[in-house]
């Protein structure tokens, strides 16, 4: 089962704990419903802080083969190298690609 889903069901499951300890006036049951929902909660905002750190990292470094590979099409174009050229433009376009899908 994926973290995601796992994180999700524990949150739901915390939830309906607390609010079964408020129903029947227990307040271990209630305290307990709510740190297991708390917990689980938790370690949903940091999956997402890191798959966003991680989406960051990956839009720099887009950003990084976008200057690149324009830089070597221009070197490529001035010095009449199609090859460098080509390849600096495919290195330009793999840099957007990789930037346009980390947003």
């Amino acid at each position: 089962m994926s973290d995601k889903i796992s994180n999700t069901l524990k949150s739901t499951l915390g939830g309906a704990k607390e609010s079964l300890g408020k129903a029947v006036g227990s307040e271990q049951l209630m305290a307990s419903g709510h740190a297991e929902k708390a917990q689980a909660d938790a370690r949903t905002v940091a999956q997402r802080a890191q798959q966003e750190q991680e989406m960051a990292g990956q839009r720099v470094q887009g950003a990084a083969d976008e200057v690149t590979g324009r830089t070597k099409s221009t070197l490529g174009a001035a010095a009449g190298n199609t090859k460098m050229q080509v390849e600096g433009n495919l290195q330009e376009t793999s840099g957007t690609a990789r930037k346009t899908m980390n947003k």
